[in-house]
């Protein structure tokens, strides 16, 4: 066993004691189990703590360099060891005079791909891991991801661990088919009631010109050419731009685009009305480039960011104090992914709470007392547009769905606005049967 629990450098809070315990139970019985846990609770804590615990090498997949690379600082944070990435022209030692690192992470794109004749996760020895933990587990369906957890785990006895903020797939490919349990789920509404993340308040902005008639669909989501035409259009940029502007005029914020050039243009014209507030990051910038804007704005050096894509995984900032959903979407996983940029405390406000009154006072007093996100609605009704309230009450009603949006159109709180629409839609059905 790594038996490295003694040298673990962060405590668990107690609902990722829960989690690692819930994972080990489930792993007793089946070989591939998911975590689900909503972005800013750890996730990656929780597996790091795991991986301590096995008797034999864990194996940390991800798709992104950026998630890679927080994935081996937080296992050095956890653990103490220093993890072997395999990733691009960087390379575990497997083999020769050097003790091979007890943990790896490693780039999915990378195990796959070819090297000397072979593809790289020919280079391991499935029968020295015990875990493979697969980050961002929602593309675990993807044929590559089932290529390197099959070559790992299919003589090896390996168990595998799921990680993700959202288990739904727009393109309805089933988790099912690689996870055979829900280990343990920690709900969005729990983890603001028990006071680690931020309440939100949600306001929905309606702009005239925006029309989702003629946007086509696939995989769940609307077509990115179609939806970034429909965006783009100058009567619709000012529609958003505008009032976002005014709403979030003194607030940290992050803003979701269709495209590239989209971002471009609402940070050009955000400027025009507050010179110098706004920057734009894509990924045509070099990696250097891109992390010296992020922080910059983490810094406080200007307060409006716009982004096509590039922060919706991997990217922690707690200082984002509003989220401005100008990427209209029908898909609650990336809804959740763009939301969950903004839902973190500000640093080291609730770890050493009491209890989880003390927690949401701490909040509440804070200068970051809520998350506030912009939705847009236009004159289509043809396509219906996740909203914060499908987030956090993923299980309400049609009724009280429709209730909860109108209420928190007014900018209230999301739970206080389901909280309401039950409310009145039980009246209504007891006046009904009376």
């Amino acid at each position: 066993m790594m038996a490295l629990d003694n040298a673990c450098g962060m405590n668990l809070r107690p609902y990722q004691e829960h989690a690692v315990a819930a994972v080990e139970q489930a792993h007793a019985e089946h070989q591939a189990a998911l975590l689900v846990l909503p972005t800013g609770c750890g996730k990656t804590v929780v597996f790091s703590h795991l991986a301590a615990r096995q008797p034999k090498r864990p194996l940390i997949l991800a798709h992104r360099q950026e998630l890679v690379e927080q994935a081996a600082e937080k296992i050095r944070a956890v653990t103490g060891e220093h993890a072997a990435i395999e990733m691009g022209d960087r390379f575990s030692q497997e083999r020769g005079v050097y003790a091979a690192s007890k943990v790896v992470v490693a780039s999915v794109q990378t195990m796959i791909a070819g090297f000397s004749g072979k593809r790289r996760m020919d280079r391991f020895r499935p029968n020295d891991f015990g875990l493979v933990v697969v980050d961002e587990a929602h593309h675990s369906a993807a044929n590559s991801y089932r290529a390197v957890i099959e070559y790992f785990t299919k003589h090896s006895g390996a168990r595998v661990l799921g990680v993700t903020a959202t288990p739904d797939r727009g393109d309805k490919k089933g988790l099912g088919d690689v996870f055979q349990t829900i280990a343990y789920q920690y709900e969005v509404a729990d983890a603001i009631s028990d006071g680690w993340l931020v309440p939100v308040t949600q306001q929905i902005v309606h702009v005239k010109s925006l029309d989702f008639s003629e946007v086509r669909s696939r995989g769940g989501d609307f077509m990115e050419a179609d939806l970034a035409r429909v965006m783009q259009y100058e009567k619709t940029l000012q529609g958003v731009v505008a009032p976002a502007q005014e709403l979030t005029s003194t607030l940290r914020t992050v803003v979701f685009a269709t495209s590239v050039d989209h971002a471009d243009r609402m940070a050009e014209m955000w400027n025009r009305y507050d010179a110098g507030c706004a920057r734009s990051v894509s990924g045509r910038m070099n990696r250097d480039e891109r992390r010296q804007l992020l922080t910059a704005f983490a810094r406080g050096d200007f307060r409006v960011l716009t982004s096509c894509m590039v922060l919706t995984e991997g990217w922690d900032c707690p200082a984002v104090e509003a989220v401005v959903m100008a990427r209209p979407t029908k898909s609650r996983a990336l809804y959740a992914q763009m939301r969950g940029r903004g839902t973190r405390p500000l640093p080291g406000l609730v770890d050493g709470g009491e209890d989880a009154y003390e927690r949401r006072l701490r909040i509440e007093t804070s200068t970051k007392p809520e998350l506030k996100v912009l939705d847009f609605t236009g004159n289509s009704s043809q396509h219906k547009l996740v909203c914060a309230i499908d987030i956090l009450r993923p299980d309400a009603s049609v009724e009280v769905r429709e209730i909860a949006v109108r209420k928190a159109a007014s900018g209230i709180r999301v739970d206080t606005a389901v909280d309401e629409a039950e409310e009145e839609e039980r009246a209504r059905r007891d006046q009904a049967r009376r």
